[in-house]
């Protein structure tokens, strides 16, 4: 579901700096974000992207490090180093993930318009993941 929010294409209106501010906004953030990058996240720039060396995300078990949420998201759902995606500070980004991007979902942020048809089976498939 990240991987899809990412690609740019989602009609949720949903962006790949949208993921990441949010990520760096949750309280857990020095648990699976590299300090140096958490600014500009904030501020919705992605040009750490350009450099395929800085990778902000890491996970909060191994401190292994990553260029995206979803890559980290995948390293975690997999079996390389058990941290697991229902436990800690990952259970918590999840749900502070779903719960914000679910209010914007209902009631927009910055005047972006977001398809709420789209929006909503978007959430339907990361309430389903979560599930997990």
């Amino acid at each position: 579901m990240i991987i899809h929010l990412e690609g740019k294409g989602c009609p949720s209106g949903i962006s790949i700096e949208e993921l990441n501010r949010s990520a760096a906004m949750c309280f857990q953030w020095k648990k699976y974000l590299d300090k140096p990058f958490r600014q500009s996240l904030l501020a919705g720039d992605d040009s750490y992207r350009s450099d395929p060396e800085h990778r902000p995300f890491k996970c909060p078990r191994c401190e292994e490090c990553f260029p995206l949420l979803s890559s980290m998201f995948m390293h975690i759902w997999s079996p390389s180093c058990g941290q697991g995606l229902n436990g800690g500070p990952i259970k918590k980004l999840k749900r502070w993930l779903w719960k914000r991007l679910h209010w914007r979902k209902q009631h927009g942020e910055g005047g972006v318009n977001l398809d709420m048809q789209g929006a909503t089976q978007a959430f339907q498939v990361m309430a389903l993941h979560a599930a997990f």
